[in-house]
């Protein structure tokens, strides 16, 4: 593909193991320097009351990602209005979108590709991104779909894998009821649950305690997180901008 950066837009709420390997396989098949991860902040199709805060969701993401220089994670979302529309934070991300002419990959899944037309400016995203296509529950996605009462071709790269049958559903309850995660999530992301008391999981009156006393040290950290990987898809773009004006083409 002519671009190598991808992003993977979700609520990540949380971020799970099955995420992660997507993530890792459409770097192994389609070569990509970085997979960007971009957590949403209030989806327009999603009941977000579920939702932990973005900062938490930012967090886990971060701690998932940060020993893998082939992942970065945005929070560009937290930064716009709501609601998140992927067109808005990719024109945010991305000040050429609509100039490019070469497709921005974009990983997804089934389940919400079927959805495409029901998105904002539904038929523009049709046009400008490649979609990496991860398996989900065996599910079946058209080649054209019907925008804007057009029929409109879509480019689709399927990621040859297993469905890894992990949800982020699937991990909230299994928090509630205090069942492990290992399996679930990375490890990094299991501490964080555990030691927060995320999405329901059981913590004694001391933990709970010692949570509330780290909060404004938390803050801090988190915001450190941030702004370094700010600075890290910053990077990323000015280095695009130089191989491409090398070799002529477009900058993501």
């Amino acid at each position: 593909m002519a671009n190598n950066i991808c992003y993977y837009f979700g609520s990540f709420n949380p971020i799970t193991s099955g995420h992660m390997t997507v993530a890792r396989e459409a770097i192994r098949q389609f070569g990509f320097n970085r997979v960007i991860f971009v957590p949403v902040s209030q989806a327009p199709h999603k009941d977000s009351k579920h939702f932990a805060p973005f900062a938490d969701r930012f967090e886990m993401l971060y701690q998932a990602c940060k020993q893998d220089p082939h992942f970065a994670v945005s929070d560009i979302e937290s930064r716009l209005s709501p609601p998140s529309y992927t067109i808005q934070t990719l024109r945010h991300l991305m000040p050429t979108f609509d100039q490019n002419s070469s497709r921005i990959p974009f990983i997804i899944g089934a389940d919400a590709l079927n959805a495409l037309p029901a998105w904002k400016e539904a038929r523009a995203l049709a046009r400008k991104l490649a979609f990496i296509l991860a398996p989900r529950d065996s599910q079946t996605v058209p080649a054209s779909m019907m925008l804007d009462r057009e029929s409109v071709p879509l480019d689709i790269h399927r990621i040859p894998m297993q469905d890894m049958r992990i949800s982020s559903t699937q991990v909230r309850k299994a928090a509630a009821q205090g069942q492990p995660l290992k399996n679930l999530v990375p490890a990094p992301v299991l501490e964080y649950i555990t030691k927060k008391g995320l999405y329901g999981f059981p913590v004694n009156g001391f933990r709970a305690m010692w949570n509330r006393f780290l909060v404004p040290f938390n803050r801090l950290r988190v915001w450190l997180h941030r702004r370094w990987e700010r600075v890290r898809i910053l990077l990323d773009r000015l280095n695009q901008r130089g191989c491409d004006n090398i070799s002529g083409k477009e900058i993501i």
